[in-house]
């Protein structure tokens, strides 16, 4: 077979390590936002649930909003959650630690476990 015909061929599908573990964890799953400066359950500020890199976008949004100019409607919305990243960065230029708690084959699995962990740790919070 002459070689111009040979470039044509299908080629074999090349997948990392790390795409082939990907594929293989579940969809949903539960996270902790922590503050790098207290890495324990007392410097766990967030619990969220979400799929893809839901985790790490907190910090990239607190940041932009950081750069927008705010008007006083915005300034009221702006979460207790987005103030400690921005207090986190301007500290170490460092964001917050993201955490996968566990991961779940359905929504409402990875929620049950999102409010079982905000309840957990809201109390670790108010009573230390």
């Amino acid at each position: 077979m002459p070689a111009s015909k040979d470039k044509f061929k299908a080629q074999p599908k090349v997948t990392s390590k790390a795409t082939e573990l990907k594929d293989q964890l579940k969809k949903y799953y539960v996270y902790a936002l922590i503050d790098p400066r207290n890495i324990s359950e007392k410097g766990i500020f967030y619990i969220g649930k979400g799929t893809d890199k839901r985790g790490l976008a907190h910090a990239a949004n607190a940041l932009k909003l950081s750069n927008l100019e705010k008007t006083d409607e915005d300034k009221d919305k702006d979460s207790e959650k987005n103030k400690k990243i921005r207090e986190i960065h301007a500290a170490t230029q460092e964001k917050p630690l993201v955490r996968v708690l566990g991961r779940f084959d359905t929504n409402e699995e990875a929620f049950a476990a999102e409010s079982m962990l905000i309840k957990y740790s809201y109390g670790l919070t108010r009573t230390g």
